[in-house]
């Protein structure tokens, strides 16, 4: 500075002489800062790595495209959900508009997926289907029997060396899913798009979803077995002939609902949010609880409904069933769900023995207050007397089973 302005002013030309130009030696100081401040070949990597998926993201957000399915083309989907793999954790707000974007159109794949894998079922297909891979002979569902044979979904000793999951339960591999519950094929891609979606920490999203769509087939399921949804007072308005057939096939759909439907939807679960067991308890429990509430809700209406002699061994039934499964029900759900199911199914089982009891002392009073003493033609056996050997027998046999 002296050195300028002394070209202005003479004054200050011998003050320059007090500061010499800098040594020689300080110059190779200012290339090597130089160097230090060059771009890192990584980071410009990445940063066109970035914008190369922001790019691919917002094409599919245009107009042309945001009504086309990603995953009609399977080249299309991997190009898509690696796109918003990379994008999680990138940073600045157009990655993050990208990201959101990418996280709500996987939201939308993975409902059609769900929806779209889930085929359209009929009672026998159904029932063939969750029971067949066991090698059982499933009778028909409209058979008159009062029970259903179907031991428990759990393999034996010898049998298989599954590797066992979380909570004990066997993992199986997609081709092991039912077909008539979702494609297997539809498994893995549906558990691709949710492992981005968990890595970019849309779980509740993603459960939503998830329990939404599966809780409404797992109701129709329960629709297509027979059980439908009716109040106690829907119940008591029923008549006894149809009462009847409703009650028998809750009996049947129970087991199969618990050891095969549930069984099944359970393994689904564990395969698509394999990479979260808190997703995953969460998105099953959304997805069970509605139909196995329904179940219950059945037989509660059953046990505190109006008593009468014809409904005995049908309750007997009942609390059979319920009974048997009570274990294995309990065991599909975790913490809170287990301990409010498990709550929910005993109260009904003391209620459904309540009724049995009551009606027998009912039937029992209705046998000591007879004092018909009129004489049949021809020695027949009195219809009470007819009648009370028929409820006896039944109840032996149904005893003896």
């Amino acid at each position: 500075m002296i050195r300028i302005l002394s070209g202005f002013d003479n004054r200050f030309s011998l003050m320059s002489d007090l500061f010499p130009p800098p040594p020689a030696a300080t110059a190779p100081a200012v290339d090597s800062i130089a160097e230090t401040e060059e771009p890192d070949p990584d980071d410009a990597a990445r940063d066109e790595e970035w914008d190369a998926t922001m790019e691919l993201i917002e094409r599919w957000e245009a107009p042309g495209a945001a009504d086309r399915l990603i995953f009609d083309s399977r080249e299309d989907a991997e190009d898509y959900l690696a796109a918003a793999a990379c994008l999680v954790g990138a940073p600045g707000p157009r990655a993050e508009a990208a990201l959101q974007a990418a996280m709500a159109r996987l939201e939308e794949e993975f409902r059609h997926l769900l929806i779209r894998g889930a085929p359209p079922l009929a009672a026998e297909d159904l029932q063939a289907s969750l029971l067949r891979r066991l090698s059982l002979t499933v009778p028909s569902f409209n058979t008159s029997s009062v029970d259903l044979d179907c031991p428990s979904f759990a393999k034996h000793d010898g049998e298989g060396d599954d590797s066992v999951g979380a909570g004990g339960r066997n993992s199986v591999s997609d081709d092991e899913i039912s077909p008539y519950l979702i494609a297997p094929d539809t498994v893995s891609t549906l558990r691709d798009i949710a492992d981005v979606m968990l890595r970019a920490g849309y779980a509740p999203e993603l459960c939503q979803v998830y329990g939404e769509v599966r809780r409404d087939t797992l109701m129709e399921c329960l629709a297509v077995l027979g059980v439908d949804k009716m109040s106690l007072e829907e119940v008591q308005r029923v008549e006894w002939g149809i009462l009847d057939g409703k009650m028998k096939k809750w009996i049947q759909a129970l087991k199969v609902v618990v050891r095969g439907l549930l069984a099944e939807e359970r393994r689904i679960c564990s395969q698509i949010l394999a990479a979260d067991p808190n997703a995953e308890e969460e998105c099953f429990t959304q997805a069970a609880k509605g139909c196995v509430l329904q179940l219950l809700n059945f037989g509660d209406a059953i046990a505190i409904g109006k008593r009468s002699t014809e409904k005995l061994f049908r309750i007997l039934g009942m609390y059979e069933a319920l009974a048997e499964v009570l274990p294995e029900l309990e065991g599909l759900f975790s913490d809170e769900a287990r301990g409010f199911i498990k709550e929910e199914a005993e109260g009904i089982l003391v209620r459904l023995g309540d009724a049995v009891r009551g009606t027998i002392a009912e039937f029992s009073s209705a046998i000591q207050g007879e004092t018909s003493r009129r004489a049949l033609p021809g020695g027949e056996i009195h219809p009470l007397a007819r009648y009370v050997m028929t409820m006896f027998d039944c109840f032996r046999i149904t005893m003896l089973r």
